[in-house]
């Protein structure tokens, strides 16, 4: 059991800079410096970044060395992220892997904003769960929302978690927030899954993520959990870049219309003109107080004919697309408020 666990620390080596990038270099069984194996990862690696950036964030290679070896290698950027941002990301990363696990036939880099990862062996649709690096701030929630923050956070993180699992084979990226007090405090949340995973792999890693964030630092200010195949982020201050993977808007609330009765059965022929427009309103009113005002009522059952066609003509100028209906929409902009979490101290723990 010692030298197993002696030959996992021997054959992972981690390098953390600063707060957050972590490199693993795996597989305790390494290539020459003559082989074709190292020469076949810096040359992919050479152009990963721009591959990454110009398929939308995510991209997958598998190169065939000789009959005994295959390089597969990845790239993935966090779903919000611009295209400079992930375009650096990756390039910086795929650099870092080349200088610190050189002669490793694999090797996996876990960053803030993207992931890259190659190895000998095929990956893209299993799911790992470790190594895995976990960050947190030092402050806790205030105890006074104590309950209101986990009310709010535990269903936001398992509407996220459903909605990655049934994203794209080339996104599976959920974002959202939510206020947490009358005060309007929010919680930022993202979860993303590696895209060539299942929706039930992707279920399952994200939903460890969740666990390992009960078990290490619940209720901090800040969150930030990297798995090889999943990662999980909260904090108390807007740190997305885009509106990607946010959830699209509800559909309008639909809108019922009250009609009128029907006209009476022995309408005239003017009847079929009715029938065109998009509302009518006709109220007759005829009072039929004694045979003495019999043409009183005729006359006035004319006026009230005339003013009806008046109002069917102003009617049928128009329809109801053309009526204001007001919709209550969400500010998509809100100003960041400077609330300290992500100054404050923070810290990160690995684990195998």
């Amino acid at each position: 059991m010692g030298s197993s666990i002696f030959l996992i620390l021997v054959s992972s080596i981690i390098t953390i800079l600063p707060l957050t990038t972590a490199q693993f270099c795996l597989n305790q069984f390494n290539f020459t410096a003559n082989s074709t194996f190292p020469k076949a990862r810096n040359v992919l690696f050479s152009s990963l970044a721009a591959n990454v950036t110009d398929r939308g964030g995510f991209f997958t290679a598998t190169l065939p060395l000789d009959s005994n070896d295959t390089l597969y290698a990845l790239g993935l950027c966090r779903g919000d992220l611009l295209n400079e941002t992930c375009f650096n990301c990756i390039s910086a990363a795929s650099q870092a892997v080349i200088d610190n696990c050189t002669n490793h036939k694999e090797a996996i880099a876990l960053w803030d904003h993207c992931m890259v990862r190659y190895s000998n062996r095929y990956f893209f649709n299993v799911m790992d769960t470790r190594p895995a690096v976990f960050g947190w701030a030092l402050n806790n929630v205030s105890a006074n929302y104590v309950d209101e923050f986990d009310g709010v956070l535990s269903p936001l993180v398992d509407e996220l978690r459903v909605r990655a699992a049934t994203g794209s084979s080339t996104l599976k990226f959920a974002t959202g927030d939510h206020n947490y007090t009358v005060f309007d405090n929010r919680i930022y949340a993202a979860v993303q899954c590696v895209p060539t995973l299942s929706s039930g792999d992707c279920n399952n890693c994200l939903s460890g993520a969740i666990d390992d964030y009960t078990s290490c630092c619940l209720l901090r200010t800040y969150v930030n959990i990297w798995r090889p195949s999943c990662s999980f982020r909260f904090q108390l201050s807007p740190f997305l870049e885009s509106t990607v993977g946010a959830a699209p808007p509800p559909p309008p609330s639909p809108v019922t219309l009250s009609l009128p009765p029907p006209p009476p059965t022995n309408a005239t022929g003017k009847e079929g003109n009715r029938s065109n427009m998009n509302q009518t309103a006709i109220i007759i009113a005829v009072p039929i107080l004694s045979i003495t005002f019999l043409l009183i009522a005729l006359a006035c059952a004319f006026l009230l004919l005339t003013k009806k066609h008046n109002v069917k003509r102003r009617y049928n100028s128009g329809s109801l697309s053309n009526l204001a209906w007001i919709r209550s929409a969400a500010n998509l902009f809100r100003a960041s408020r400077q609330n300290g979490t992500h100054q404050a101290g923070k810290y990160w723990k690995i684990e195998f």
